[in-house]
């Protein structure tokens, strides 16, 4: 009887990790992280062909592009976001956030999400965005239900943070292939001098993208979203998001600075 009863025990013991990845499984699917992360893939192609003309001018070379390629590497940046929902999210809070993006609502918030964010890629749509939000009624429900959206997920200050890290870490890993003995408080006083213009900035990307990305939805269905994101679940999983993505562009960042030192190193051959 013991031994049965201890059987029984260890397959329950057993069963509960299977749960928790196949909730997990549901998670990922619904929020179609394969897809947010080709899209990014996407927009680090654009930006490494940036490097090229502005710090290569333009003789990166096909080494560069190959080593861009590796860089971003899709498979490792799902298992990023993957390993760090699983870190940051409870069980119990990766099933109700793959109940929330599973349904129609969050469906419908994925797709027009991602669908923005493509076609920001396009300066003009972009330009387009950011002033159709400048021309918005300060004073209505759709203004002030972006400005709930933003705040309650910390958009701004977190998307600032994320960016001066990963400068940081591009200039470190350029430095490292250079040899050159970098003073990192000096580079980071460099960087943080330019917070102000970057929340700025941020911020006015971010009106432009949530303008485009929710036009189609309720004020209903934008205080559903926000009341998610307000609940502990929501915090959790944007804690995870935002951790998940700086390791990523940490990585990446400092990947390319190694990049784009060996890429000066060569033309100076």
């Amino acid at each position: 009887m013991r031994r049965v009863a201890a059987i029984l025990a260890s397959a329950m013991l057993l069963a509960v990790p299977a749960e928790a990845e196949e909730s997990l499984d549901e998670l990922m699917g619904a929020m179609r992280l394969d897809e947010v992360v080709t899209i990014l893939v996407d927009e680090g192609h654009r930006y490494a062909a940036t490097l090229n003309t502005d710090m290569l001018d333009g003789d990166a070379g096909s080494y560069f592009f190959k080593k861009v390629d590796d860089i971003y590497a899709p498979e490792q940046m799902v298992q990023t976001m993957r390993d760090t929902i699983r870190e940051e999210l409870n069980p119990e809070q990766i099933s109700e956030a793959a109940v929330f993006f599973s349904s129609d609502l969050g469906q419908t918030i994925i797709s027009l999400e991602n669908s923005a964010r493509r076609a920001l890629s396009d300066p003009a749509v972009e330009e387009m965005a950011q002033e159709s939000a400048k021309l918005m009624d300060r004073e209505g429900d759709r203004f002030h239900l972006i400005e709930e959206y933003i705040e309650v997920n910390e958009l701004v200050v977190r998307n600032v943070e994320g960016t001066l890290s990963s400068d940081f870490s591009f200039f470190k890993g350029m430095g490292s292939v250079q040899e050159t003995h970098s003073d990192d408080r000096a580079l980071l006083a460099e960087l943080f001098s330019q917070r102000e213009e970057m929340e700025s900035e941020t911020r006015d990307w971010l009106h432009g993208f949530l303008v485009l990305a929710y036009q189609p939805l309720s004020d209903a269905q934008m205080r559903e979203n926000i009341a998610f994101s307000a609940s502990e679940t929501g915090q959790a999983l944007n804690q995870a998001l935002f951790v998940g993505f700086d390791r990523i562009y940490d990585r990446i960042s400092f990947e390319l600075g190694e990049a784009v030192g060996f890429a000066m190193q060569s033309s100076d051959l």
